[in-house]
């Protein structure tokens, strides 16, 4: 019969020295399963997070030129609907989007931006019939080197289409556009606010970025959705952080922190945290609602591991001689 004794995690055998490795605890394996849950998790999330913070950026805008078109795509010029009508004014509502008080109020708010910044902004809206490029001479907009034309056209899905100069654009670039567009353009947001609330949503917008110092690249403030994606995305990025640092039995596992990193920091900064300061700074009560948002998933999470899945990182207990094959 074949004799051997084990020492350890070597077993000492009569023709020859076999190494076995001592097989890692339950409490590892099950920790290394929970963190493969958590990065696959992670990575649904992560994609899906893109999908939504993300689309206003890559989205397709609609220029305004395609809605001073017929059914056909042909642009064409149409003076008459103008007929009757100041070019003083600096909103035409042909679709009847606006109470006359409002269109007032945004005409002495466009003049004075347009004081104070030498930018022109103009709105048209229109349903079934339309100026098409007609709008342009209306207002002189060809002679402006700097303007924005919000044409509103509720025969399409986004409500919204902007047609800006070139010396607006190295101040707003098609980023803030595109997002301007989708965020208040679409049909959500107009059922939710009226087609009154978009137009003067867009406009607040536009002023806001065309008075502050530097290159406005995103649309100011945060809607709830938004704020909803962000807040998720840095309670993922907390969990991961906190999972990591609970690996191998310890109180704070700080070298697996900085291993996962890159992911959490991926939700937490980017998703979370930059999504939030870009639009409205570091100073803002949204950003501090992603920190605690963050140290909550990650405290909750150090706590809930080793209640889970018991003290992980602890060596398999030796084998007496009784155990011996």
């Amino acid at each position: 019969m074949r004799q051997s004794q084990r020492f350890g995690s070597l077993e000492v055998a009569h023709g020859g020295l076999l190494l076995i490795a001592a097989p890692p605890s339950k409490p590892i394996l099950d920790a290394v399963a929970a963190m493969r849950r958590t990065a696959a998790v992670a990575t649904v999330v992560a994609a899906l997070s893109t999908a939504v913070v993300a689309t206003p950026l890559v989205a397709p805008v609609e220029p305004a030129a395609a809605a001073l078109t017929h059914e056909r795509g042909v642009s064409f010029n149409e003076p008459s609907a103008l007929d009757g009508l100041d070019p003083s004014s600096a909103v035409v509502d042909l679709a009847g989007c606006l109470a006359r008080g409002q269109e007032r109020a945004l005409t002495r708010e466009l003049n004075a931006l347009e004081a104070a910044t030498g930018v022109r902004v103009r709105i048209l809206t229109q349903n079934t019939v339309t100026p098409g490029l007609a709008i342009r001479d209306f207002w002189g907009l060809a002679d402006t080197p700097s303007s924005v034309l919000l044409v509103v056209d509720l025969r399409g899905g986004n409500i919204l289409n902007f047609s800006v100069s070139d010396p607006v654009l190295r101040k707003l670039p098609d980023s803030f556009w595109v997002e301007t567009t989708n965020r208040y353009g679409n049909l959500f947001y107009v059922r939710e606010h009226g087609q009154d609330g978009a137009i003067m949503a867009a406009v607040e917008s536009i002023k806001t970025c065309l008075t502050r110092e530097g290159v406005c690249r995103v649309t100011p403030g945060i809607g709830p959705d938004q704020l909803a994606v962000t807040l998720a995305c840095s309670s993922v990025g907390g969990a991961v952080a906190g999972a990591a640092s609970r690996t191998g039995g310890k109180r704070f596992n700080g070298p697996w922190v900085l291993l996962f990193a890159p992911l959490w920091g991926i939700f937490f900064v980017s998703f979370g945290v930059g999504t939030i300061a870009a639009r409205e700074g570091l100073a803002s009560f949204d950003v501090a609602k992603e920190v605690m948002a963050f140290a909550i998933a990650a405290a909750v999470t150090w706590w809930w591991v080793p209640i889970r899945f018991g003290k992980g990182g602890q060596a398999a207990p030796e084998r007496g001689e009784d155990d011996l094959l």
